[in-house]
């Protein structure tokens, strides 16, 4: 709900259109504008509940005041303010004040959805923001600050370029994944964050693959019982894929075609579809990757058909099973 409104006043506040004044004016905008094609529904409108009314008229109340670039301004230097006057004593925080720029971090990454506030976010200076936020030793600042990169950089070159040419953040991130001492989220943040800065991105990927991004992005996939870092580097692996046949080249000559089977081998677990996702991203119109897969020692027919026998009876796994068969038809089609 708070994602949507935000994304309704950004709308109005872009499009120069008069502002609602009334908080069932703001929920009726806000269905009106994030309904979906497929809806076949009227959408009803509910009597809010007093936590809600509470969200809307303070959220409604800030922009009306202050509109979207002041508002991020105010919370940014709010950020600052609160993390340089308390540093070294933000790892255990549990303070109301805390707890209020989590919530404002949040609307930080509401505001960043849009392309052209995600551009003026720079412009003004936020992306001096990332260090102090990972540098807290707070959990919750340094994970929301991986989701608020994800947002700026998403589909977004102008974000990603700067963030390269004036930032340390690739480092600063690809540590974050290979830290022993960070939290799980705080990895799986991090690495959902590489994903969205380097998606589409060819310089920035160039320099990842040079510093070794490929194992950092196969060290993660074996993370132990940490299945959402393994499922976001899964998905990160077949981002890159899909860029450009040099990926695969890489890829392929790095063994990971191997090091996706012996992955998958293990005992079956939650993000082993994306790893069947990645397998077939790197052998779909990709003659080396197949060759290597049919190699015999592999064992790679035998195994799929066993593991799809397995899954024959799980419900929940139609899409693991159809990433299989699609295996199957393309490295053994005949």
């Amino acid at each position: 709900m708070k994602a949507k409104l935000i994304a309704c006043l950004s709308l109005l506040w872009l499009t120069r259109m008069s502002q609602p004044k009334k908080l069932e004016d703001v929920l009726k905008l806000t269905a009106a504008h994030t309904k979906t094609d497929t809806s076949s529904e009227e959408t009803s409108y509910q009597p809010m509940t007093e936590e809600r009314r509470q969200f809307l008229q303070n959220t409604l109340a800030a922009v009306n005041r202050e509109g979207p670039i002041q508002r991020v301004n105010i919370i940014l230097a709010k950020l600052h303010k609160y993390i340089t006057e308390n540093t070294g004593n933000l790892s255990d925080d549990s303070s109301d004040e805390i707890e209020t720029l989590y919530e404002e971090l949040e609307e930080l990454v509401d505001w960043c959805d849009d392309l052209d506030l995600a551009c003026d976010f720079h412009k003004i200076g936020g992306f001096s923001i990332f260090t102090l936020l990972q540098d807290s030793q707070n959990e919750g600042l340094k994970w929301r600050c991986g989701d608020l990169i994800a947002t700026l950089c998403q589909n977004n070159p102008y974000c990603q370029e700067k963030l390269l040419a004036e930032t340390d953040q690739l480092d600063r991130l690809m540590q974050m994944v290979k830290s022993g001492t960070e939290s799980p989220l705080v990895k799986v943040k991090a690495m959902y964050a590489l994903s969205c800065f380097l998606g589409g991105f060819n310089e920035g990927q160039d320099i990842f693959v040079k510093k070794d991004g490929y194992l950092l992005v196969f060290q993660a996939m074996q993370s132990g019982s940490n299945h959402k870092l393994q499922t976001k580097a899964a998905f990160f692996l077949s981002k890159l894929m899909k860029d450009g046949d040099k990926h695969k080249k890489n890829l392929t000559d790095l063994g990971c075609v191997e090091k996706l089977l012996a992955m998958v081998k293990q005992p079956h677990a939650p993000h082993h579809e994306h790893v069947f996702y990645a397998l077939l991203e790197l052998v779909t119109d990709f003659p080396a990757a197949i060759k290597v897969a049919q190699q015999p020692t592999l064992h790679m027919q035998s195994f799929l058909l066993d593991r799809q026998s397995f899954l024959q009876t799980n419900a929940d796994a139609m899409e693991e099973l159809a990433l299989i068969e699609q295996l199957l038809q393309t490295i053994f089609p005949h």
